[in-house]
């Protein structure tokens, strides 16, 4: 049995199906068309310079224009909610009212499910709580420069002048829905989504959506007929699971350079931990290489002291006022399992 439970999604978009405390709510928005057939899945913000864009997934479908669906879940047992207040937890275009006898990840050119490890999955960054679905033309629409936009937001001093520099992106109708605070969560009685036209011609537009509780890399999926062709394609924003967490307290030697031993581990997919510690300095270093289920990692030289940190990857640096203690120990804290709402 897997560690990494994956969600329901086909329960994900039945209007009033509950996840534990939480209850669905399904909003149709209007179409999502697609010219070419060919679907972008990013982060809108990323469409605004020509380095940062994500390709379209490589299953095609035929153009069209397609509902999208949102999956609001509402959770009054959450954090800062009422029982009106939603979050995004799916978002589908559906191009066949058909069921759904499997589910395929999506993927960009270059990406290799075969390769991933368990409880890994490809996905497309945000970094601005929002996520968008769009037609690989209708970006091709987006200049990969924006001067104008740029140059002003060089230019930035005031809260306003950073909401008004958005409004010089191009095409217009795009420049109008990065300026319209389309990043919102939704309060109940309606949907949270926001859409442009891009080319009035063919109707080819950008559908964006806030994106569950915000920043994260999230996984896109196409859920295949029987006869193998695509009826719809989710991205599911991490709502319906829940991790179910664990930590290790693993003993520090009192020494310039050690590497921690403890037998489990593996749970977190550590192979092994080093400490270095520069006594003239005071710097300890502490590596743990590749670990999958690593959620955080902490450095006690006494119990209960809380020391400042830095990290970059699974590298952390602290900086110590004393030697090393009997008492210091690593405490490493990681997703032992996912389980589905």
């Amino acid at each position: 049995m897997s560690r990494f439970a994956f969600p329901d999604l086909v329960r994900a978009f039945r209007d009033g199906e509950r996840f534990g405390d939480a209850t669905i709510r399904v909003a149709e928005v209007g179409p999502l068309v697609l010219p070419t057939g060919r679907i972008v899945a990013c982060d809108p913000c990323y469409l605004t310079t020509s380095n940062c864009r994500e390709p379209a997934y490589t299953r095609a479908v035929p153009p069209g224009r397609y509902p999208l669906l949102l999956a609001l879940l509402s959770n009054p047992r959450l954090p800062l909610s009422s029982p009106n207040y939603e979050r995004v937890a799916c978002v589908m275009v559906r191009f066949r009212d058909v069921p759904v006898k499997q589910w395929e990840m999506a993927l960009q050119p270059g990406w290799d499910s075969s390769t991933l490890k368990p409880g890994y999955h490809f996905g497309y960054g945000v970094d601005g709580g929002t996520g968008c679905f769009l037609d690989e033309g209708t970006a091709a629409l987006i200049p990969g420069e924006q001067p104008a936009y740029y140059e002003a937001m060089h230019r930035v001093r005031r809260i306003e002048d950073l909401l008004e520099a958005p409004q010089l992106l191009v095409p217009p109708a795009f420049g109008e829905l990065m300026a319209s605070g389309h990043c919102r969560v939704n309060k109940g009685g309606g949907h949270p989504a926001r859409s442009a036209v891009l080319d009035p011609a063919t109707g080819a537009n950008i559908v964006c959506f806030p994106s569950g509780y915000g920043d994260g890399c999230y996984a896109s999926y196409f859920g295949l007929a029987a006869d193998g062709s695509a009826a719809c394609l989710v991205t599911d924003f991490d709502l319906l699971v829940r991790s179910v967490m664990d930590k290790l307290e693993i003993p520090v030697p009192a020494q310039e350079h050690s590497e921690l031993a403890h037998p489990d581990l593996a749970h977190p997919g550590v192979e092994r931990i080093w400490v270095d510690w520069n006594p003239a300095t005071g710097e300890v270093t502490i590596q743990a290489g590749e670990a999958p289920y690593l959620q955080s990692l902490r450095f006690e030289n006494r119990p209960g002291q809380g020391l400042a940190s830095t990290s970059q990857g699974n590298t952390y640096w602290y900086r110590l006022g004393e030697p090393l203690h009997p008492t210091a120990r690593v405490i490493v804290e990681y997703t032992l399992r996912t389980e589905a709402l």
